[in-house]
């Protein structure tokens, strides 16, 4: 009959004070609720403009010049960019790691955006330029959100990821109405 006896370290406090961290406040948040509030921002402003404010962005295009047909073509790139980069993503975040993944994949999207927004595109560029946008958002958070999560919650991942996912559903709802505004006062372009 053996007993174990475990041996714990003295507390730190994180303030580089005393081992036991006596008199200072120990004001520690757990840096997992910081990464899911920063990739429930950047799922919100990446992935949501053109998913659920592209039926109001849609007539501002068409009064720019552009077919309906265009529009289509681009919005099943922009998919067929998700689709692929999705098969590929595993490389990059062993690559650039989950966070340098979240980070590229959120400039190539702003990128994609800003050409999208300051120059008027033939219709083969435009189609090419909903591609990066699906590829980016597949790294802007559609899969590199997830395996943040699962990478920082070892249990009771549901919470989490309900609050990740419900930047979706803010967006639905949030979206066409800021498109909307925007619209009304300047161009597509300004979404």
């Amino acid at each position: 009959y053996q007993v174990k006896v475990h041996m714990t370290a003295p507390r730190r406090s994180g303030y580089g004070g005393s081992a036991e961290g006596v008199g200072r406040p120990q004001h520690r948040v757990f840096y997992g609720w910081v990464i899911i509030g920063v990739i429930w921002i950047v799922y919100l402003l990446c992935a949501t403009p053109m998913a659920y404010g592209s039926g109001v962005i849609m007539t501002g295009m068409m009064e720019d010049g552009l077919s309906e047909l265009t529009y289509s073509y681009a919005t099943s790139a922009k998919y067929l960019g998700t689709a692929v980069f999705s098969i590929c993503i595993t490389f990059f975040i062993r690559r650039l790691g989950r966070k340098g993944t979240l980070i590229w994949g959120a400039l190539c999207l702003g990128l994609a955006y800003t050409v999208n927004c300051f120059f008027l595109l033939p219709p083969a560029l435009f189609i090419l330029d909903f591609f990066v946008m699906g590829c980016a958002t597949v790294a802007a958070g559609v899969v590199s959100g997830p395996s943040l999560i699962n990478a920082w919650f070892e249990r009771n991942r549901a919470l989490p990821m309900a609050i990740f996912l419900s930047a979706g559903a803010v967006g639905g709802f949030i979206m066409p109405l800021c498109a909307g505004a925007v619209l009304t006062e300047f161009n597509w372009r300004a979404c």
